[in-house]
């Protein structure tokens, strides 16, 4: 054992002569400043896709939100005659006042789902993921009464076509709300558009017109300029601010005094 540990102790001190390193050193300053980049690049990078994996799972969520949206809508027509709620009076159920200018600066946007509560089963598929913070969603649509919350525009998310109906597939029917135009100006596109800010619950209906489309596009609110609609038929579209304008613009609406009148909650 002895012989060994000698032999051991020759070969270092052999090593030693000839300029080598006997045992390994620790890093250098360069060196473990280069591994500690490296690590601060790596966490950069996976901060970056942890938050875009999130921000494209709401997106997502939001859509499957708007399906279901269209679905209920599609179920309360098939019982109406094949009309929506906005069609419909208010005295046979629907959400339609018995004078349309009731409608006229949006603070009803809410009750058409609120006519839709048996079709839709909860208000909280009425409110974007990324609208939380200013538009939590409900957990009943009791309207009276010491349980009371869903009673005004704070309760959704989703703006809701005016005239869209069934015989045009192509009417933008619910959607995003943070939409800014014709008339509130591109230099409004950090906030909620033609919807209300924080504590704003009063809603808008603006007609969104096809001849100004070029003025009409998603606010950096919910998912970063851009959103999802759905139309008339039911189907939901993820779009860019371009689609956007492309879908006002083909969404059949011809009317000359409503060309896609939208209420905004």
């Amino acid at each position: 054992m002895k012989i060994a540990s000698k032999s051991n102790w020759s070969r270092l001190e052999s090593k030693k002569a000839s300029g080598g390193r006997a045992y390994p050193l620790g890093f250098t300053l360069t060196e473990l400043v280069v591994v500690l980049a490296v690590l601060s690049l790596f966490a950069v990078m996976l901060a970056h896709t942890q938050a875009s994996t999130r921000v494209n799972a709401m997106r997502i969520q939001c859509a499957s939100n708007l399906k279901q949206v269209g679905l209920g809508f599609r179920l309360w027509a098939a019982s109406h005659n094949g009309s929506f709620p906005m069609a419909v009076s208010t005295n046979v159920g629907g959400a339609r006042p018995g004078s349309d200018d009731a409608f006229a600066n949006g603070s009803l946007t809410w009750t058409v789902y609120l006519v839709m509560s048996n079709e839709l089963s909860t208000p909280k598929i009425i409110a974007c993921p990324t609208d939380f913070d200013q538009r939590p969603p409900k957990t009943s649509f009791i309207t009276a009464g010491p349980y009371a919350e869903f009673t005004n525009n704070s309760a959704t998310s989703y703006f809701v076509g005016r005239y869209a109906t069934r015989l045009k597939p192509r009417n933008l029917l619910s959607g995003d709300r943070n939409i800014y135009g014709p008339f509130t100006g591109i230099t409004d596109n950090e906030g909620y558009g033609n919807s209300g800010g924080p504590g704003n619950y009063t809603g808008a209906a603006v007609q969104m017109g096809t001849n100004f489309y070029q003025s009409i596009g998603w606010t950096g609110k919910l998912h970063g300029k851009a959103g999802n609609i759905c139309l008339a038929d039911g189907s939901v579209q993820q779009v860019t601010i371009s689609r956007l304008r492309d879908a006002f613009s083909q969404s059949g609406d011809m009317s000359p005094t409503r060309l896609n009148f939208l209420l905004y909650p």
